[in-house]
């Protein structure tokens, strides 16, 4: 999947592939990925897949923990920002939608120039 997705997200997991494909441990490719990036996400992520790698625990368990408490963190930093504004959660989540689309469509548009 790495392979066909675009953007630094799959270079960096397409980085712990070979790295992991040359004969690198899983542990200190996933390591490496949260202290490359120093995306509190990705670290968090890197850290539950090793831990879960080391006791057994079903990947999808892990997978689902972290897409919950990822989704848990953005809504609150939106509920946080709202309060800050003076504005609705609905108000800071929509316009944060759309500055992300522009953003996406103007990374594409600049990729393709």
């Amino acid at each position: 999947m790495a392979e066909r997705t675009r953007g630094a997200l799959a270079v960096e997991f397409q980085v712990v592939l070979s790295d992991v494909a040359l004969g690198r441990m899983r542990r200190e490719a996933l390591h490496d990925l949260g202290k490359r990036t120093g995306v509190d996400d990705l670290v968090s992520f890197a850290a539950a897949i090793i831990q879960a790698d080391q006791t057994g625990i079903s990947i999808g368990k892990v997978l689902r923990i972290q897409s919950d408490q990822i989704r848990t963190n953005r809504r609150q930093k939106v509920e946080e920002a709202a309060a800050v504004l003076g504005v609705s959660a609905r108000t800071v989540a929509d316009d944060w939608a759309y500055a992300k689309a522009w953003l996406h469509r103007e990374v594409e548009r600049l990729g393709d120039g």
